[in-house]
């Protein structure tokens, strides 16, 4: 038998050959996948300097078609592949475009080899070519937002694929590792799986709603320069620029609820689950940094790193949740794994089959 391979048999007794780590294509394949996740991590993050910095009008063509107007101004860089003038945001928004190519063909790449090698395993072959489609259609929203001149509505957008795109890869990796085999005694950990999954639902929800606010015109400083309070006030007035950035706020205190629960679920469960314990910290720790980020974008007006910072904290703390999710054992019944006794009934079934048909074939060849 190859090593790493392991071929267990279907309810049919026809083996059912499943790549799991150890086996060459393996080696190669999940090192490329978290290639691929720091590639989007700094795809996202770039992004977030181009929004920052206000460089996605410096290159007002994208694939060879132009928007001219007297704001936007085309120019020599690149021709139809950016039309910008020489600048500083020039060469961002070419930067945030090239790594986007780069993103691209490694999210291409990872869906071929899963095809080749995952073909049988959906958890796998699935979320490869939902992020593959998905990189796709976020590079068409990329383009419309710079010749439809970055409406509120494409920015969101353009953001909220590029997480879920990230978050697909991330699936891959999770679903390709190799089984885990459960100790004796422990917890199935739905609780932590539970705990988890609120807690990324409702920061996917903070992250759009910091989007909105980040793409509203004076929502950003809509509560002037006081923080926690909203110009300096318990009450404040409730205008088009206040709301959006009291309920972006708020958001944020309801996030802290199930946050705090998934670190009490992973800490009750530290003894038998230590790594969910360690990335359950990293999430909270990340989401007070998260937090303070978003304070100093108030103290220091709004600068550019401070608004940088804000985004790929949050993006950072997305991931976590999401791997968190994945691990949490007994939560999706793709990783839900054996107890030792379970596994060596299933086998000895598997030879008990085996020895049945092989009974069976002598007899009819007798």
């Amino acid at each position: 038998m190859v090593p790493g391979v392991r071929i267990p048999l279907t309810r049919g007794g026809t083996p059912d050959v499943t790549l799991h780590a150890g086996s060459a294509s393996n080696t190669s394949f999940r090192p490329l996948v978290v290639v691929t996740v720091v590639t989007l991590f700094a795809l996202i993050t770039l992004g977030g300097v181009v929004r920052a910095t206000d460089s996605g009008h410096d290159c007002p063509a994208w694939m060879g078609l132009e928007v001219e107007t007297p704001s936007v101004p085309t120019g020599p860089v690149l021709g139809p592949l950016c039309g910008g003038d020489v600048s500083t945001g020039t060469f961002i928004e070419l930067a945030h475009r090239v790594v986007a190519g780069i993103a691209a063909l490694l999210v291409a790449l990872v869906l071929v080899l899963a095809w080749r090698h995952y073909r049988r395993q959906n958890w796998v072959l699935i979320p490869a070519i939902l992020s593959f489609v998905l990189i796709l259609a976020q590079a068409g929203l990329g383009g419309a937002a710079v010749l439809t001149e970055l409406p509120r509505w494409s920015v969101m957008s353009h953001l909220a694929m590029a997480q879920i795109v990230l978050a697909s890869v991330i699936v891959v990796y999770a679903a390709s590792g190799a089984p885990r085999q459960r100790l004796k005694g422990e917890t199935p950990g739905v609780s932590v799986g539970r705990w988890a999954t609120a807690t990324t639902v409702a920061t996917f929800a903070l992250l759009m709603a910091g989007s909105f606010v980040a793409n509203t015109v004076g929502a950003g400083q809509g509560c002037g320069d006081s923080w926690p309070l909203c110009r300096a006030e318990f009450v404040p007035p409730w205008d088009h620029v206040s709301i959006p950035h009291m309920v972006h706020r708020l958001m944020a205190i309801a996030v802290a609820l199930p946050v705090l629960g998934l670190l009490l679920a992973t800490w009750q469960a530290r003894s038998m689950q230590p790594h969910l314990w360690v990335i359950a910290i990293a999430g909270g720790l990340l989401f007070a940094a998260q937090i303070a980020a978003g304070a100093s974008n108030i103290w220091f007006d709004f600068t550019a790193p401070a608004r940088v910072i804000h985004l790929s904290l949050a993006t950072a703390m997305w991931m976590s949740l999401v791997f968190l999710v994945l691990l949490s054992p007994g939560w999706f019944p793709q990783f839900r794994v054996q107890d030792s006794h379970e596994s060596l009934t299933l086998e000895s079934r598997g030879r008990e089959s085996r020895n049945t048909q092989s009974q069976g074939g002598v007899a009819g060849a007798d």
